[in-house]
Formats: structure tokens, sequence, C-alpha cells
């Protein structure tokens, strides 16, 4: 926001400070200044400093540091001539309306504004237009509250307040084409809507450099309903903005007096009675601030005089006073006020950071023991990395109509976007991921990520920690996913993993698996449906996994011993086993963890053929690895081994 220093001092007189020490205390306080001249200062704005959109707010921010008294604009009474203006407010908006005034203004000589005017304006960052719009502008920029103008000569009747219930198509006064989202709050004439209220007018009524005749808007609306318009309207206005943040109630009526007052002045306009609807009446914070609690925190000495003084400053009143605190009410522009260590953050800025060095802090350390959970997540990453892989991270809430996973959803309250529901998996993530990649022409992607999921069990609210795995790529297949699952429990020392067959809906029904650990699901892989593929605009396989991070912390050893290399040769057998096709390589692996004979270090599947594809069997070809630590095996006991593991396994396969 750039603020002029001319149109400033109209509000305090800074004249005899220098604008290197004004800029470097305004930031040193919060309101960074991000450039000056002589012209004016431009400041960057934070959502917690609402109040200083506006040249009075910047004004209010200097007096906490300077002690400098604020001016406000002269205004001289206007003679009201003219009836006050019709206006109806549905009951329903009255929770989102706090206050609605209105004021007709006729007769008024709509040229270009006063020169002195449009300096301010451009140096504002504002187009000059014409004297009415220049007005409304002028006196949103000055005390930061939104201001309206309705061509009146274009109304259709009486302006009525009212909330939309579906969706309609609009045309707004900047001549493009918006949605007006549900519970919109709508300024309307005999059913035409003329503005979205706190957002946007519309074309019909907007003011041209031919109108005369107008009705005058000032409102204060409830920030939450004007922020989720906004947002689901995809329109952001000077105006939402202010309103999001919250106004300054006090200025409400205050700016339509300055508004009428110049265009009376300046254009010769008559005006009407003022029309002031208060519908609701915020009440202020009170709070109570404990000498002893300031001095704790801030580590220095100082007295309840010096507090009241600071507090005074920054427009505190003080309601009751003691040797040892005060009791004060927080004014309604401060939204960022409202506890004790908020006055206290302030009371800091105020007297200087300077003071908090008067004394070293003694600050206690206590050892913190270390959260198991996040520490597996560090190790997790760490290793997934080492595998080649890239992290990603994807937004907790997704769009309901992709909301994939068993468990019963979580929908949130007030949603500011069609993401409106925390994920049960990270599968709708990875999928946009994929997505994104391939529409900027990357076909290749291999990603994790670790976050939370969130679900409901019955009536309670579940979330828990997951770890995903995406592969994609021409060369890549379900063995590349289940490889890199693999690796990453044998980095982790968990023991060997069987492979389940699967049923999930949202897999491929014949290219899916559970992983068990000890009889406990840890993982579930898969290469995606086609059809679910489909609906994304997908077209490479997509490779996903989710691991179970509490799952899999219970497998992982707390200890574990690393055993040398031996030294001995090792005996290495291939064994073709002829099953039914029904039988499974994971039921297999689980009959060979159940009868693993002591000096067999390893085994894998080395192959399966099957030379009659209409035959109930098929040959399964296993290489096994033999070897001792403390001797050389012989060919004899090793026959005998497997002839036992053999026999066991056949004994399980064929009963």
């Amino acid at each position: 926001m750039k603020v002029p220093l001319d149109w400033l001092k109209e509000f305090i007189d800074i004249s005899d400070i220098s604008l290197h020490n004004l800029a470097e205390d305004m930031t040193t306080r919060g309101l960074e200044v991000d450039a000056f001249n002589d012209h004016f200062l431009e400041v960057s704005q934070t959502p917690d400093l609402g109040y200083t959109r506006s040249i009075l707010g910047v004004a209010r921010f200097v007096r906490q540091f300077t002690d400098l008294p604020i001016k406000m604009p002269k205004i001289e009474s206007v003679p009201y001539i003219l009836q006050a203006p019709k206006v109806s407010i549905d009951d329903v908006v009255k929770g989102h309306v706090l206050q609605y005034s209105l004021q007709e203004v006729r007769g008024i000589q709509n040229g270009p504004s006063p020169d002195w005017m449009q300096s301010r304006l451009k140096l504002a960052g504002t187009t000059p237009k014409n004297l009415i719009i220049d007005v409304t502008n002028y006196v949103q920029i000055a005390f930061g509250q939104p201001m309206h103008a309705f061509d009146a000569d274009h109304l259709e009747g009486s302006l009525h307040v009212s909330m939309q219930n579906g969706s309609q198509p609009f045309k707004t006064l900047l001549d493009t084409d918006v949605e007006i989202p549900p519970h919109a709050i709508l300024i309307q004439s005999k059913n035409r809507t003329e503005a979205v209220a706190g957002v946007i007018g519309s074309k019909t009524t907007a003011i041209s450099s031919s109108t005369s005749n107008i009705l005058l808007e000032s409102a204060q609306f409830s920030p939450t309903s004007i922020r989720r318009t906004s947002k689901n309207m995809r329109l952001s206005t000077p105006s939402s903005q202010r309103f999001e943040n919250q106004i300054d109630p006090d200025m409400v009526a205050k700016a339509l007096e300055y508004a009428v007052f110049l265009l009376h002045t300046l254009g010769k306009g008559t005006a009407s009675q003022p029309v002031h609807h208060i519908l609701y009446k915020l009440k202020p914070h009170k709070t109570k601030l404990h000498l002893e609690r300031v001095e704790s925190l801030l580590g220095i000495k100082t007295s309840i005089e010096e507090l009241k003084k600071v507090l005074e400053q920054i427009d505190m009143k003080i309601l009751e006073e003691d040797s040892h605190a005060l009791f004060v009410e927080i004014p309604l522009y401060r939204t960022d006020l409202a506890k004790e260590i908020d006055l206290i953050e302030e009371i800091i800025k105020i007297l200087g950071f300077e003071r908090l060095l008067e004394k070293t802090a003694q600050i206690p350390l206590s050892e913190t023991p270390p959260d198991l959970e996040v520490e597996c997540r560090r190790l997790l990453r760490k290793k997934l990395l080492q595998q080649g892989l890239m992290e990603i991270m994807t937004p907790s809430l997704v769009n309901k109509e992709h909301l994939i996973g068993p468990h019963s959803s979580i929908e949130v309250k007030n949603a500011l976007s069609d993401r409106s529901v925390l994920r049960t998996t990270h599968l709708y993530g990875a999928l946009e991921s994929v997505l994104h990649n391939q529409n900027h022409g990357c076909n290749a992607l291999e990603a994790f990520e670790i976050g939370a999921v969130y679900y409901k069990e019955g009536a309670h609210f579940k979330e828990e920690t997951m770890v995903s795995i995406v592969i994609v790529g021409h060369d890549k297949s379900l063995l590349d996913l289940k490889g890199v699952c693999e690796t990453l429990f044998e980095q982790l020392h968990v023991e060997k993993s069987i492979t389940i067959v699967s049923h999930m809906p949202k897999f491929h029904p014949h290219r899916q698996a559970h992983l068990e650990v000890r009889g406990k699901q840890i993982a579930q892989i898969g290469e995606l449906h086609p059809q679910l593929l489909k609906e994304f605009g997908i077209k490479k396989r997509v490779y996903f996994a989710e691991i179970a991070i509490h799952t899999l912390m219970h497998v992982m050893p707390k200890l574990f011993h690393i055993q040398p290399i031996s030294s001995y040769p090792a005996i290495e057998r291939d064994t073709t086993l002829v099953v039914p096709k029904t039988i499974t390589f994971g039921f297999i692996e689980a009959l060979i963890q159940q009868h693993r004979p002591a000096l067999m270090q390893e085994y894998h599947l080395k192959g399966i053929y099957d030379p009659d594809p209409q035959a109930a069997m098929h040959n399964v070809t296993l290489h096994w690895v033999y070897r001792s630590l403390e001797r050389s095996l012989t060919q004899e006991e090793i026959d005998l081994k497997m002839q036992e593991l053999l026999e066991k396994l056949q004994h399980e396969i064929y009963s």
C-alpha cells in the first residue's frame, strides 16, 4: 500500500521526523516500509494489522510510538433537503449485516475531481475516473471504510438486502461475468441484483461520467461472510480485502458523512437525510493487564504509570486501575488484540526492544523425551530419499467428488473452496501430482509423501500418519514398487514381509497385494485401476503404495544385532514345486517362514513356468541359499534339510 506523505500529515503531524527514522521505527514495530521518498511511503500489509489499510490506520500506528495526536479531516454540516431513502433488510441476513447506512445525493456536477484529490489518488495507486468514483475511493483509502455508489436513475426501486439461495450469473461493473455463490449477501432493487455486498457492484447501476444522482452506501458486513463469498467467486477487490479484516465500526457513519460533504462541496450535490441501521453492535474486548506479568515475561522493570501512558497511546480505555494491574477496554478497530499477552507484545513494541537488553534472560532447560513417531518420520524420509525418490506435499483437503478411501470422511465447516473434505488417503494428492507432471511433459515420477489422513470410526475422529509411494514410468512395473517397499523394510531391519493377495477396488483386480509382517498388514501396494486413471485423465500406468507408520513402528526392532560376514562358502539350490494355480506365492512364503531351517540364509522366487495355460497346476522355481557362520556345510546335510522342508511344504499345500 502506498501512503502519500501530505495525506498522512493531514491525520498526524510528522513534519519534524526524518523519513529514514520513521521508516525504520515503523518496520521495527511490525508495519514494514518497503520503500519511501519525499512523496510517499510504501508499506507491506499483514492480516494481523488490518486496520492499517487506510491513511487513518497508518496514522494510528505511527501515533503508538510518537505520541503525536491524531487529527481528523474537517467535515462541515451539509443541509439535508431530500427525504431519506428507503431500504429493507431480510431477517436472514441480520447476522451477517452488522450496520447498513444509506444516503441519497442528487444534482452532482460530475466532472473531473480536483487536482489535489487526483494527485493523492495517483500516489496511492488508484486511477482517477470522475468526481463520484474518486470521492468513494478517496474516503475508502482515508478511513478504510469501503463505499459504494449506485446510479439512482438506473435503479428499479428502493434497495433491499437479502441472501442468495442458489447460484446465479452476474455482470460486474468491470464488465466481467461471474457466478454469485449461495449464501452471498445481495443488494437488490425489485429482485434485480445491483451488487454483491462487500465485493462488487453490477454493470447496470455502475457510475459513469453522466451520472448525477446517486445512492451512497456505507456498511459493515461479517468478515466471514465476505471472505467466503469472495473466495467462492474467485474475486478479490479492495473492498472485500478490507471487510475480510473487519473494518472499524465507528467509521461507517463517519465515512458516509465525509463522502456526502465532499460531493456537496466539490460537486454541488443536494443531500437527503441519512438512514442508519445498526443491526448488531460489536462489544469490545476487555482484559486485565498485570504489572508483575509484564515484568516477568519481558524481563524489564516498569511501572503502572508507564504502562498506563503506553496503553493510552494505543487508544486503550482504562476502566479500572490499582497499584498492581490495569483493567482496559480494547478499541474495536484493533482486531489483533484480545488478551493480556497481546497487550504485552504491543507494550514492548512501543517501549522499544532495546529495553529487553537490560537483563539476561534465565530460561531453565528441561530434557524433553523424543517423540518416537517424529523420529520414525525423519528416518523414513531419509531412507526413501536415499533410494532416489523425491518428496512431495499435497493438500489435506480434497474435493468431495474425488473422495477415495474405505473410511468415513470428515467434512469441514465453512469451506472456502470446493476442497471441503479431509483426505482419508494420500491417493488423491498422488494422482494430482502425476497429472500435473503429465500436463507439463514429465511422464516419469518416483515420489513419496509423509502426512496425516483423517477419518471417522463411529462417533470418534481419527488421525493417522501414512507414508505413500507413487511410481510412474514406461519401464516401471509393480515389482519396482514392491522392491522400494522391501528395500525400505530391509533398511529399517524389519523382518521379511509376506505378500498376500488383496481385493481393493482402487487397484487393478489382478495387480495388487498387502504386505504383512508377523501377521500385521503394514502396506498395500498395486497398480491403480485403469478406470480411476481415466477419470483423472492420466494416460500412463501408475503404481501406488501406502504404509501405515503406526503399524510399521510396531514391527521395527528397537535393537538389532550386526553379524559378521561368514568366511565359509554357501550352498545354493534351485527347487521347482508343482503347485495348483490357486496357491499364491504369499501363501508359500508364509509356509517357508513357518518351517524355515536355521541354516537357511535367504531365499527368493526365481520364476513361474506355466507349460499349459489350461491346466490346474504350474511350476514355481525357488532359489535357496544355505550358509553357516561357524563351519563349512556338507552337501549331505543340506540335502537332508531340503528334503525335510519340501516334505513339510508339500504336506501343507496338498493337505
